[in-house]
């Protein structure tokens, strides 16, 4: 499908493409959760997206006209607490940046830069992590640039849901491995546009498709472009559509595996699992109807109606009645002139039910969406038992995470020429501070004193402030001690150094230190009235 500039579909390609426009020959997974997935983007984007669906997602009400729905329509509101969720979660998550270890030291600086637009890693991962939030899908390419350098450039390049299009896999040395993988791109393609005597270039976006795939145990990439916008989803992977070939190597040897990663919510593979944000987003659907049935009836509701006696002759039957406070009601002789005043009372069902389902809301989505209107009613078990089910769900999240990011690491220094033994040992971890509780002033007193007696080692307690947020992420261990043994690091704490040296203030240091001074005065300078080393004994015989 063709996608255009100053249109919805331009700011949301890579996503958000009309369900005619999915290739026949996808996977049925992707064909079953399509429309769920467009649910969640629609509410994800917000008010804006929602509208444009117009009946899709509000229905007009019976005997409405083109006019009557567009009013309609615009008093709707769209109440986003599906999009808030999604970044309440995500930041939840990503608190903290992903900590890579055993990374060779000569990568480091080549992770601040790890795809194509020179993103660092912790920001390609808020990527990574919002999609999952979302959908629960996820995909991540390892390649390598079309020009090769003396200096090998890998970059990973994220893929939606809906644009890892199909897939195969086979059991290779008793391992179940990925055969083929298809993935849509899209590319831009400028047309002349004629208008009058004037003459405008166009962008349009039209598909591309990369298979990925092994042949004969050897993996490449086929790329199929055409010039058709391919509305019907007709598109076909053949010869004839097939523009190049990419056999990817490192250190000029080609490789037996495709280096792409999938990411879900829980079990990462290439089923599809269920979306973790699809209950909450069609609740929001239905808040919004509700919402629109609401301030529909607050309209017709709100405004008074004027009546007045027709003139005698006048023809009161034949008047034509509107509603609105800028209109007058003409009614038939002998009737008073008044006002009209409805009190609504059906819309308080209505308003009974946007607070019911923002409660269902908040039941599903947890506490991140700060709608929790019942929260004083529940008692301590039931906030506990809600917080436990929050942090298993970002438990999961995050530890799925840490599988399939270290995989896309290791292939990343792979192609960067690091050993594959030496590959193996990177390891990623996502935050999981969620589980930690803020500690309090009693806690710390508790650690300072385990602490100085011995109990706890420096190095629990640096994990330990770490989680609680008093330690900054770019501080390592070795800086957290190289710190605590410096003196200058504490300059309003004058009994630092004598607590470093083992006393419990700078006084008894000082009493300490004085006295052993003394005590060795006294053993380099003897009393003249005591025999010198060289004295001859005394003399003890009795007279």
């Amino acid at each position: 499908m063709a996608i255009r500039r100053n249109t919805r579909s331009v700011v949301r390609s890579d996503f958000l493409l009309s369900q005619r426009a999915l290739p026949h020959w996808a996977h049925a997974e992707v064909h079953y959760w399509y429309p769920e997935w467009q649910i969640i983007r629609d509410c994800v984007a917000g008010e804006r997206a929602i509208k444009e669906r117009g009946e899709d997602h509000l229905p007009a009400l019976e005997s409405m006209d083109g006019g009557d729905y567009e009013d309609y329509l615009s008093r709707a509101t769209f109440f986003n607490f599906t999009g808030r969720t999604v970044e309440s979660l995500t930041g939840t998550l990503m608190r903290r940046r992903p900590v890579v270890e055993n990374l060779p030291k000569r990568l480091e600086k080549a992770l601040k830069k790890v795809t194509r637009s020179k993103q660092p890693l912790h920001m390609f991962a808020t990527q990574i992590t919002r999609e999952v939030m979302q959908l629960g899908r996820v995909g991540i390419l390892i390649d390598m640039s079309a020009t090769q350098t003396t200096e090998p450039k890998p970059y990973l390049a994220h893929y939606t849901a809906e644009n890892i299009i199909d897939w195969d896999e086979e059991v290779i040395e008793d391992e179940l491995t990925y055969t083929r993988v298809v993935l849509r791109e899209r590319r831009k393609v400028d047309n002349m546009a004629s208008t009058g005597n004037t003459s405008t270039t166009e962008e349009t976006y039209l598909p591309r498709y990369r298979e990925l795939v092994l042949e004969n145990g050897v993996y490449m990439q086929h790329i199929y472009e055409s010039d058709d916008d391919d509305a019907k989803g007709d598109f076909e992977l053949n010869e004839g559509n097939r523009i190049d070939t990419i056999v990817p190597q490192r250190r000029g040897a080609t490789l037996n595996r495709i280096p792409f990663v999938f990411i879900g919510p829980r079990e990462s593979t290439p089923t599809v699992e269920k979306p973790p944000m699809i209950d909450i987003a069609r609740l929001n659907l239905s808040h919004y109807r509700s919402y629109s049935y609401l301030e529909h009836g607050r309209f017709f509701t709100g405004f008074p109606i004027y009546y007045v006696e027709s003139p005698q002759g006048g023809g009161g039957d034949e008047a034509e009645f509107e509603l609105g406070s800028s209109k007058v009601w003409v009614t038939p002789p002998g009737a008073k002139p008044g006002l009209l005043e409805m009190n609504g009372q059906g819309l308080k069902y209505l308003s009974d039910a946007l607070d019911q389902k923002e409660s269902q809301a908040a039941s599903l989505g947890g506490r991140m969406i700060g709608i929790r209107t019942q929260a004083v009613a529940e008692s301590d078990n039931a906030l506990k038992m809600t917080e436990r089910n929050e942090q298993s769900v970002l438990l999961q999240i995050s530890m799925a995470m840490d599988s399939q990011m270290t995989k896309a690491v290791q292939w990343w220094a792979y192609f960067s020429n690091v050993s594959q033994a030496e590959s193996e040992k990177i390891n990623v971890e996502f935050n999981k501070d969620f589980l930690f509780d803020a500690p309090g002033a009693r806690e710390f007193r508790a650690i300072h004193a385990m602490y100085t007696d011995g109990v706890l080692p420096v190095e629990v307690i640096y994990e330990y402030f770490k989680k609680a947020f008093i330690i900054p992420d770019w501080m390592d261990l070795d800086a957290f001690k190289k710190h605590l043994d410096k003196v200058e690091s504490f300059p309003n704490n004058p009994d630092i150094e004598a607590k470093q040296k083992g006393y419990p203030d700078a006084k008894t240091m000082k009493e300490a230190e004085a006295a052993e001074k003394a005590r060795k005065e006294a053993k380099d300078n003897p009393p003249n009235d005591l025999p010198g080393p060289n004295d001859p004994p005394p003399n003890n015989t009795p007279q």
